[in-house]
This record gives C-alpha cells, sequence and structure tokens, in this order.
C-alpha cells in the first residue's frame, strides 16, 4: 500500500502561504495608501494602477508557480490547493494573454514604423522611382503620411521628390488644428526660434525659391499668410513680394490671428532691412505701427518688436540700423505700447534686452519713465550683462 504523502509543514508550504498573502494584500495596500495619500490629476489612483496592474500580476505568477509546485508534488490531494489554483489560472491566464496582446501589437506598430521609416532615404536622395517602391510596399500604412513626406523633401531641398508627393495629393500646408499636422522647428543662427513651421516656411526659411514655386500653387491662405510673415522677420525680400503677388494682402496683421502688428511688426522681430526698408519707404507704412488698431488683441509697436529681437539676438550689427531706419520715418521713441505697457527703453530694461538698452539711450530715449525697479533692474543689468553671441553662430544648420 502506498504511503500517505507528507502533510507536514515544509518551507515550500511557507513560501505559498507568503506569495499567497502578498498577491491578496497587494491590492489592499493599495487601496489603503490612496485613502491616505490621494493622487490628483494624471496620477490619480496611482498606487491602485501600480498594485492591479505590476504587483499582483507579478506576485500571482509567482505564486501560483509556487502552489503548483507544491500541488505536484503532494499528488494533488489538497483540494482547496486545487481551487485556488484554478482561481489563479484564470489570472495568469488573463496576464499572459494581455502580455501577448501588447508584445503582438508592439510587433506590429515596429513594423509599420520600419515601412515607414524606409520612405525617408528615398525622399532623401531625390528619388521618385525609389519613393514610389518604398510607399507601395509600405500600402496603405503611408496614406496619411504625405504631408509628412513633403515637409522632409523641403527640408532637404529635394524638389523632384516634392513635385512626385505633390502630384500624390500632399499638401504643404494642412489645417492648423490637424492631429496629423506635420510641423518642425528650426533655429536662425541668430538664436530665433523658429518652431512649428509647415513646407511652405521651410522653404521660406531656407531660403529656396525653386521649393516655394512647387509649393505655392498647392498651398492654402493660411500657410501663405504665416510663410509671408516669416519671410518678413527673415528679410526674405524677394519671396515676400511673391506672396503678395500670390494673394496675400500687404496689410496682413498678426502671422495666424488677426491682431494689432503690422508686417513692420514682423521685420522688426527680426531687424530685417530690407524688408523694413521696403515696407517704409515704397509701401508707406507707419513706423508706429498699429498697435491699436480694430483687433481685440493688444498690440505693439514695431519698436518693441525690435526690442524683442534684442534680447534673443544681442549682438546682431542689424539693431542699431534698423533702430535708425525707424526714426528716420518718425518712430515715436516714447511711444507706449499696448502689450507692454511700457515705453521702448521701460520694455528693454523689463525684458532684459541690454543691447536695446545702450543704443536706445545713445538715440535718446528718456530715462524719466523708468520706475524705482526699472532702475534697480537696469543697474543689476549693468553689472551683469548677459553673454552678447548667440550660441547658434557656429551650428551648420541654423538659418542665416
Amino acid at each position: 500500500m502506498n504511503a500517505l504523502p507528507d502533510r507536514s509543514p515544509t518551507a515550500l508550504a511557507v513560501l505559498c502561504w507568503i506569495l499567497g498573502v502578498l498577491t491578496v494584500a497587494a491590492p489592499v495596500v493599495a487601496l489603503v495608501m490612496e485613502a491616505l495619500y490621494p493622487t490628483t490629476g494624471m496620477f490619480r489612483n496611482l498606487w491602485l494602477a501600480l498594485a492591479i496592474g505590476l504587483v499582483l500580476p507579478a506576485f500571482n505568477l509567482l505564486s501560483f508557480a509556487a502552489n503548483l509546485f507544491y500541488a505536484r508534488r503532494r499528488r494533488w490531494a489538497i483540494t482547496w490547493l486545487n481551487a485556488v489554483l484554478l482561481v489563479q489560472g484564470i489570472g495568469v491566464g488573463a496576464t499572459l494573454w494581455f502580455l501577448g496582446s501588447w508584445w503582438l501589437e508592439s510587433h506590429l506598430k515596429d513594423r509599420v514604423y520600419e515601412r515607414r521609416l524606409a520612405v525617408y532615404p528615398a525622399v532623401k536622395a531625390n528619388d521618385p522611382a525609389a519613393i514610389k517602391r518604398a510607399l507601395d510596399a509600405c500600402a496603405a500604412d503611408c496614406a496619411g503620411f504625405l504631408d509628412r513626406f513633403l515637409l522632409s523633401a523641403t527640408a532637404d531641398g529635394a524638389h523632384r521628390s516634392m513635385e512626385f508627393l505633390l502630384s500624390l495629393g500632399a499638401n504643404p500646408t494642412p489645417a492648423l488644428h490637424a492631429a496629423d499636422r506635420p510641423s518642425t522647428s528650426l533655429r536662425s543662427c541668430e538664436g530665433i526660434d523658429l518652431s512649428s513651421l509647415g513646407s511652405l516656411e521651410v522653404s521660406v526659411a531656407r531660403a529656396d525659391a525653386v521649393a516655394m514655386s512647387l509649393l505655392l500653387p498647392r498651398s492654402h491662405a493660411r500657410g501663405r499668410r504665416e510663410a509671408a510673415w516669416l519671410a518678413a522677420q527673415l528679410d526674405r525680400l524677394d519671396l515676400l513680394q511673391r506672396l503678395i503677388e500670390a494673394g496675400v494682402p500687404i496689410a496682413t496683421r498678426g502671422a495666424i490671428l488677426d491682431e494689432n502688428v503690422t508686417l513692420l511688426n514682423a521685420a522688426a522681430s527680426g531687424a530685417a532691412m530690407r524688408v523694413g526698408t521696403w515696407l517704409l519707404k515704397e509701401k508707406g507704412f507707419n513706423a508706429n505701427g498699429d498697435p491699436q488698431g480694430r483687433d481685440s488683441y493688444p498690440g505693439e509697436t514695431p519698436l518693441a518688436s525690435l526690442v524683442h529681437f534684442a534680447r534673443r539676438s544681442p549682438d546682431s550689427p542689424r539693431l542699431k540700423p534698423f533702430l535708425d531706419l525707424l526714426l528716420a520715418h518718425g518712430a515715436d521713441i516714447e511711444r507706449i505700447s499696448p502689450k507692454t505697457k511700457g515705453t521702448t527703453l521701460q520694455t528693454a530694461v523689463r525684458i532684459r534686452a541690454m543691447a536695446a538698452v545702450d543704443i536706445l539711450i545713445q538715440a535718446g530715449a528718456s530715462e524719466r519713465a523708468l520706475t524705482d525697479e526699472d532702475r534697480r533692474q537696469l543697474q543689476e543689468l549693468r553689472q551683469h550683462p548677459r553673454p552678447g553671441r548667440s550660441p547658434d553662430a557656429d551650428s551648420p544648420d541654423c538659418i542665416r
């Protein structure tokens, strides 16, 4: 007769009990922690989520393995343990199903990403035939990515690639709030951030007249307006004139939304001498801008826009020439800018634009309007001046 299995407690049995208790205790502890230290916002129910998502499945897997080994050792003689294994097995199956689904989804996403990624070398190579092969291999996974490929081609100056992608329906200026709107960011060599640029704006930033000629007929009015504002800021006079010829109103007020600023503000924000001179001398722009115009957004004077440029680019050799240009055409150096709520000199002090402070005082700006706090800040600025040279000046990819 076979002897009954040994029912005395063993170290394995103790381990099974410990793991079982920990499995049950994890969500209980999490509930207590959430009650004592509640989390809010994006971290709401953090403790509970960690317990259910990580700790409980981990302990359940370990407990299931230990119980299974112990049950086999006891020849399945413990009925209640078999029932526990059945319940735990359901949890283990759910965990494995979740992990398997996650792995499969991640694997499929990686495959899609690789197929999309294979298109970019063909775009950069300026090879329409190679682009077609890559798109055919990518099939539906690349259907909504034509605008992104076009942006890449524009940034690379790959004109044949651009022509091919445009023929397939790529849009150089998709809707501003579109969820899949592609954009990129650049920086000028003087430290100006050029963010959220679409294809047409990139062609302007890169001063690529050929690319702009390809994109302009397919561009929407909003995208052309943004491109014109950028062209004025970066002193791309020839490109600005082409955009105006294509229908962008020269009286455009703001890069995106209507506000009380003009293209002269855009030119001042980059000390764009050619554009500024053209607007003032040939187009009759007011050197004081239109900061209190018809729009609801408070505007600022071109002088204030120039001061903001001076803060970002204190070593620009165009600061004083552009200031002289504005003053020569009647700009009031003491005028209050509605947006900054101060004179040009006050604005310069408050945003710590020491380069602008110096040239404004040299040009006759009065210090009488400075408050005691303004004077304290000015003294601090003179004692601890900011470095002048832009760190972007030596970057090979910066926009000149």
